[in-house]
This record gives structure tokens, C-alpha cells and sequence, in this order.
């Protein structure tokens, strides 16, 4: 369809609906050919298969978001549980936090000494067999 025809037929459907003459309007109107309708439901069927795609791929993210958003929430529980733990430590009083590191520090550096001597006695004994049987 040209240019001049274009124009014309808007000039004369224009006037029609202005006064009044809608049913008119479908006789000017041409209507299109079967290869037109043709390739006009091949471009629908392609539009309508990549939105198809499209849909599968957001689906896919989806997913993947859900499953990620679902580890962080087994994470945030487990932190969670893990400051209750943590608030439940520093609930212990101080003092009664910094007797029991006196305590095991003195009992522990007895204990350390006693094993020391008796370690040093086994060591000096067994070291001074072994000398007396290799000159011997």
C-alpha cells in the first residue's frame, strides 16, 4: 500500500467515525491474505516460545535462589543457637569465674612440679643406665 493510500484511507475512516459510520469502516479495511496470517502465527509461535524459555530459565533461578535462601536459614539458625550458647557462658559471674582459674592453677602447678621430679628421676636413672651398660 503506498503512501497517498495510507493517507486517504485515515482521512476517510476518521470522517466515518466522526459521524458516526463505524460499520463502514470494515469495508475499507482490507483484509489480509492467508501467508500474511500465516507468518503472523509463525512470529506469535516464535514470541511465544521464547517467553517459554524465558519462564524455564527464571523457574531455574528460582530454584536456585530458594535453595541458597534455605541453606542461610539453617545457617542463621545455627548461629543463633550459637550466641544463646555464648550468652549462656558470659552469664557466668566473674568471681566466681576467676576462683575457679586460681584454683586450677595453683592445684595445677603442684601437680606440675611433682610430675616434673618424678619425670627428671625416671630420665636420670635410665639415661645413667644406659651409659653404665654401653661402657661396660
Amino acid at each position: 500500500m503506498s503512501v497517498i493510500e495510507t493517507a486517504a484511507i485515515n482521512v476517510v475512516e476518521t470522517v466515518l467515525r466522526a459521524y458516526g459510520f463505524d460499520g463502514l469502516l470494515k469495508l475499507l479495511r482490507r483484509s489480509p491474505s492467508i501467508d500474511e496470517r500465516i507468518a503472523k502465527l509463525a512470529e506469535i509461535q516464535a514470541d511465544l516460545e521464547a517467553a517459554i524459555e524465558a519462564v524455564k530459565e527464571l523457574q531455574k533461578g528460582a530454584a536456585a535462589s530458594k535453595k541458597e535462601a534455605d541453606e542461610m536459614q539453617i545457617s542463621v539458625e545455627k548461629l543463633k543457637e550459637d550466641k544463646r550458647a555464648a550468652e549462656d557462658l558470659v552469664k557466668v559471674p566473674e568471681e566466681a569465674f576467676a576462683r575457679m582459674l586460681g584454683r586450677a592453677s595453683a592445684s595445677g602447678r603442684g601437680r606440675g612440679l611433682i610430675e616434673g621430679i618424678v619425670v627428671g628421676l625416671i630420665t636420670g636413672f635410665t639415661s645413667s643406665l644406659l651409659a653404665w651398660w654401653v661402657t661396660k
